[in-house]
């Protein structure tokens, strides 16, 4: 995510796991606001509204397992 760049309040049925690689931010889960940076993991659980918001250009993985995850998805 470049410097500035936000992801807007989502939820899905299905957990993800975000691993910081690179930056700092903020990650909103449900009322919970965590601030990462590099080497920072973070578990999302399925159904929980999140947000991203990047302070500085962040790089983060993404992992999201098949489980729970509607087969024209994945």
């Amino acid at each position: 995510m470049e410097k500035g760049g936000k992801i807007p309040k989502h939820k899905h049925p299905w957990e993800h796991e975000i691993l910081i690689l690179r930056g700092r931010g903020r990650i909103s889960i449900g009322e919970k606001d965590y601030e990462v940076k590099e080497g920072d993991a973070i578990f999302i659980p399925p159904d929980f509204p999140h947000s991203y918001e990047a302070y500085e250009e962040v790089m983060f993985l993404c992992m999201i397992p098949n489980k729970g995850v509607p087969p024209e998805l994945r």
